[in-house]
This record gives C-alpha cells, sequence and structure tokens, in this order.
C-alpha cells in the first residue's frame, strides 16, 4: 500500500490539479471528520467514566498486553489485535477512554481513505466524479462519528479492514502476487480482530476470484500507464491471488491458533465461535450471566467473566456447563427458542436500530439498486458480456455484502456488526452516480456537475437519519454520565460487586472504580441468597429501588444511591461474614 494508492492513478494524466493545496483540498472528508471527532471525543474522554460491556473487556486484554501478563492477556474469546493497538497507548499511561478517543480518531479517518480507493476502483472516470467522491465520503461522517463514539472500537476497527481488503482485491494496477499479498494482508487483520472475518474472507476471496475469472477485462478511459501490468491480463492471475490471499490468511489464523493452544494447554482454534453455537443451540439457556448465578472473573486481574465467558466459572470454582438446558420447577425441559428464531428475532432487531443509524449507506444503496439489477440483466442475457469499468467490482462488493449479512445473522446479530457490510454501500452508490450520470448527460450536460448533484442528494437525503442518531447517542452519553457517577462514587477499589438483577451497566462502572463485577446470584431474598453472597465474599450487593437494609437475619449498611435516572441501593454485605463463616 503506497502512496499511489492514496489517490487516482490516473488524475495528473487526466488535468487533475497537482500540489499541496489540491491534495488538501481531496482530503477535505478526512479533515472535517478528524476536526469533528476530535472535538466531540476529547469531551467524551473527559466527561463518561462508563465503557460499553465489550470494551471493558477490550481495555482489561489491553492491560494485560501492556503489562506483560501474557497468561491473561492470550485469550480466545476476544481477538487481539484491538487490544494490542490499545496496549501502547495504555503503557505510557494515558487514561482509557483518551486511547480510545485516539484510537478512533485514527480508525476514522484512514476508513475514510480505504473508501475513497475502493470507489474509484467501481466508477468508470474517477477524475471526472472525483467532486462527486468527496460529497459522498462527507455524507458519511455523521455515520463514522456514530461508529466512533459508540465506544465498539472493534467493529469500527472491522470496517476499515474490510474497506482495505476490497480496495486492495479490486486494484488491477497490481501484479497477481502483489495483490494477493496485500489482500491476505487486510483479511488476516480482519480475522485478529473479530474471528468472522475469517470465513467472511474466505467467501470474499472466492467471490472475488470467480467473478473476476468469469467476466472480461475492465476497459479503462485512460492509458495503462507504463510498466503496469494488469493482472486481469496475466494468465491465471486471478487463481494466483485468491490462492496468495488465502496462504496468508491461513498461516496466520493457524499461527493464532498455535498461541492458543500452547497457552490453554489443548488444541484451541478460537473459543467465541463454539461459545455462541451452544448458547443458540435449542433449548440452551443463552448467556451464563443471565441464569447461572455468581460468577468469577476470568483471571486474578480480570473485571468480571465477561472477559471471556466461553470458560465462565461458578463462585465455587465449577466450570459452567453452556449445555444445560433449561427447565422448569418440575424439571421438565422448557421450549426455548433454536436458532432459526433467534435467527428471525436478530434480523428484526437488527433492522429496526440500523435503519436509524446507517443513514448516508443505506440512501446509498437504494441509489444504486437500480443500475445493479440493469447491470446483472445485461450479464444473464449475453453470451459475451462487455461490462463496464466498475460493473464486476460492484458485484463482487453486492456479493460478499450479502454472505457478510447472512454469515453473521446465523450466529448473533447487533447493529454494529451490520457496519462492514453497510459501509461498503458507499462504493456501489458511486458507480450507480456515475452510470446514471452518464446516461442523463448524454453529452448535454457537463458529467462533473451531473454527478456532484445527484451525489448530494444521496448524502443530504441520508444525513438526517445519521444525525438524528447522533443527537440520540449525545443523550445517551449524558445520561450514562449521570447514571454512573454516582455508583462510580459508592464503590471502592478493589470491593466485589453483585446486582440483584443482571446488568451489565456494572462492567463499566467496575472497571472505572477498579472493582470487580460477579454478575446476579440464583437466590433473591432471605438467608439463603445472604448465604450465596458470603461463600463468594461478595462485598457489595446493588439492589433497584429502595432496598430494606437487612438480608434475611442480619442487618447491613446501605448506600442510597439517587440521580435523575439512577434508584438504586448498595448493600454492604461483609457485615454478615461473621454469620457465613
Amino acid at each position: 500500500m503506497g502512496a499511489s494508492d492514496l489517490e487516482d492513478p490516473t488524475s495528473r494524466r487526466a488535468g487533475a490539479p497537482a500540489g499541496t493545496g489540491a491534495a488538501l483540498t481531496r482530503r477535505v472528508p478526512e479533515i472535517v471528520l478528524a476536526i469533528a471527532a476530535v472535538a466531540l471525543l476529547v469531551e467524551g474522554s473527559l466527561h463518561r467514566p462508563l465503557v460499553t460491556p465489550d470494551y471493558s473487556a477490550y481495555l482489561s486484554i489491553a492491560e494485560h498486553w501492556a503489562g506483560g501478563d501474557l497468561d491473561e492477556a492470550i485469550n480466545g474469546y476476544w481477538s487481539p489485535l484491538y487490544p494490542w493497538l490499545l496496549a501502547p497507548f495504555l503503557r505510557i499511561g494515558v487514561a482509557a477512554t483518551s486511547a480510545q478517543a485516539i484510537l478512533a480518531v485514527g480508525i476514522a479517518v484512514a476508513t475514510t481513505d480505504r473508501l475513497r480507493a475502493l470507489v474509484h476502483r467501481t466508477v468508470r472516470d474517477p477524475a471526472t466524479s472525483r467532486a462527486a467522491i468527496e460529497v459522498l465520503l462527507v455524507g458519511t461522517i455523521p455515520f463514522q462519528l456514530w461508529m466512533a463514539l459508540s465506544l465498539d472500537g472493534a467493529d469500527h476497527l472491522l470496517s476499515l479492514l474490510v474497506a482495505g481488503a476490497f480496495a486492495a482485491a479490486l486494484d488491477d494496477r497490481r501484479c497477481a502476487t502483489r495483490r494477493g499479498l496485500e489482500v491476505g494482508a487486510w483479511t488476516s487483520l480482519g480475522f485478529l480482530t473479530k474471528v468472522f472475518a475469517l470465513p467472511f474472507s474466505i467467501a470474499f476471496v472466492v467471490i472475488w476470484v470467480v467473478v473476476s475469472w468469469a467476466l472480461p477485462p475492465p476497459t479503462r478511459t485512460t492509458p495503462e500507464p507504463p510498466g503496469e501490468r494488469s493482472a486481469a491480463r496475466a494468465a491465471g492471475g486471478w487463481w494466483r491471488s485468491g490462492a496468495t490471499a488465502l496462504g496468508v490468511l491461513a498461516a496466520v489464523a493457524i499461527g493464532w491458533s498455535v498461541v492458543l493452544s500452547v497457552s490453554f494447554g489443548t488444541p484451541t482454534f478460537n473459543q467465541s465461535a463454539t461459545y455462541h453455537a451452544r448458547i443458540t443451540a435449542p433449548g440452551a439457556q443463552g448467556n451464563p450471566f443471565d441464569w447461572a448465578g455468581l460468577l468469577r472473573p476470568t483471571g486474578a486481574e480480570a473485571v468480571s467473566a465477561w472477559e471471556n465467558p466461553s470458560t465462565a466459572t461458578l463462585a465455587s470454582g465449577q466450570r459452567v456447563d453452556l449445555d444445560e438446558r433449561a427447565v422448569d420447577g418440575d424439571g421438565r425441559e422448557l421450549v426455548v427458542d433454536g436458532r432459526v428464531a433467534r435467527f428471525v428475532t436478530s434480523v428484526r432487531k437488527a433492522a429496526s436500530t440500523t435503519s436509524l443509524l446507517a443513514g448516508t449507506v443505506i440512501a446509498a444503496a437504494l441509489t444504486a439498486a437500480a443500475v445493479a439489477l440493469v447491470a446483472l440483466r445485461r450479464i444473464a442475457s449475453t453470451r459475451r458480456p462487455t461490462v463496464e469499468r466498475g460493473a464486476a467490482p460492484v458485484l463482487i462488493i453486492a456479493a460478499s455484502a450479502a454472505a457478510y449479512v447472512v454469515g453473521i445473522s446465523l450466529a448473533v446479530v447487533n447493529d454494529r456488526y451490520l457496519w462492514p457490510p453497510l459501509l461498503l454501500s458507499v462504493p456501489v452508490a458511486a458507480h450507480g452516480v456515475d452510470r446514471l450520470v452518464r446516461r442523463v448527460s448524454a453529452g448535454r450536460a457537463p458529467a462533473r456537475t451531473t454527478a456532484v448533484a445527484l451525489a448530494a442528494v444521496v448524502a443530504v437525503v441520508s444525513l438526517p437519519w445519521s444525525l438524528a442518531a447522533l443527537a440520540e447517542l449525545g443523550d445517551d452519553v449524558s445520561e450514562t454520565e449521570r447514571e454512573s457517577l454516582p455508583a462510580v462514587a459508592a464503590i471502592e477499589q478493589g470491593e466485589r460487586v453483585a446486582t440483584s438483577v443482571k446488568d451489565f451497566d456494572y462492567l463499566g462502572i467496575c472497571f472505572a472504580a477498579g472493582c470487580t463485577y460477579w454478575g446476579t446470584p440464583i437466590e433473591s431474598s432471605g438467608d439463603a441468597l445472604l448465604d450465596e453472597l458470603c461463600a463468594a465474599r461478595i462485598d457489595l450487593l446493588v439492589v433497584e429501588g429502595d432496598a430494606p437494609g437487612a438480608v434475611g437475619s442480619v442487618d447491613l449498611d446501605r448506600v442510597e444511591v439517587r440521580s435523575e435516572l439512577v434508584d438504586s441501593t448498595i448493600l454492604d454485605v461483609r457485615a454478615a461474614r461473621g454469620r457465613c463463616a
């Protein structure tokens, strides 16, 4: 990935302006995004002590890497790349939220750069469409700010790596081997970010190679640069590129599995996929935090068992049986939604939340839908199709995005898991704008002006969705601050905390306060609850509402946590330890 990868290779030959000023003009989206992200994230780092449950795990693991504690740092559930990127900041003393802010800005700017490179691969004449491309990229800024502010950095990072992999794969200026190496590097980093990237990357490489091999080489509007040899014209080039990419990906995946296997003392590829398969099997009870009772933190320095839920262990030291079936009071197995029902529920939930925050990318996909259908009909109805530059890349992007959505939906769906395929609709929109411009103008209207106008419509029409999502996120940040501060102030470092009902906010609260979160006891009241808490040596029990100052036969000290959003009572269980000894 060299300097030539950062701009359209035909720009200078097409008469595009050169020099620092022109380069800065071409980077307007990155500049605007960086300024906005810095401003918002700095404020967030100053006023947001509570982190998300997943991010608390990533941060805890990053601290293990920063401190050189490999026994706890090597984790079979959470992939290592995002903690690796955080660890250097934590090592030099940067606060966790500040480290996340710095990294989020870098990821957002890099994602915009890779999206630009990818868009260049999908339009016939990048020089003519440059202004339209910049308008579309500016339109993605609210969506990317959402990703940065959501504190789900690993999913944002995966979006960058997916865009980078596609941009590398669709760069027909590279020779087959170099292109394969670059695709292999991007997809390998994706695997080290999210394990789902492995099957998706394999599907993507297969789709890329087959479509590129089956369709004719794209036509160029400018002469091929001297010394550059198109892989599309090289015999067997596509297959060599694919084999090289898969070879690099396999080497990295096997290498990391060897590290895990040595660390755990048993052959281990990944624990996340197995965990999700077990908790979503028909009749399974799901996340052990919902039903298993008090759970030990994963390690001596861990915040909670969420640092590796696949190895969840009860307070007694017994490993949780994730295959245990739900039963009623008479011991009869309950009917629990199986994978199909959970799949439908997950897709419905993800669709409802994604429709709010997707913004530009959803509108972008709609803009190009008709164009994609036209291209598919042409390919299906001609024996030797003549496909313009951009049609094959768009088919590769669309098919790969569909494979991504279907694949992730079969496991577990959250709206943030759909960020990569949503961003992939931006280059699809660019191709649609490019095709529509050439059809509409047909020599009668300036192509560049028409392209900018269409891109502006796509971006502006979709902005209200993204801006509404940002406003909602801003309200969430404010509520999170007001909700978490009283609890953080009431808890001291090293204390063991349980909650009367499952409350994953305490993962973030405990990360901020230095406590450990043990989940929810099975017993709900009386001496049985007290015995369960004492056996795990729980220090504090958080109860919703105005709880009495006694559990069972023991009076306990109580601290009320009150705010506009919080109404809970913290009971000090340590007073009962003499009874439990």
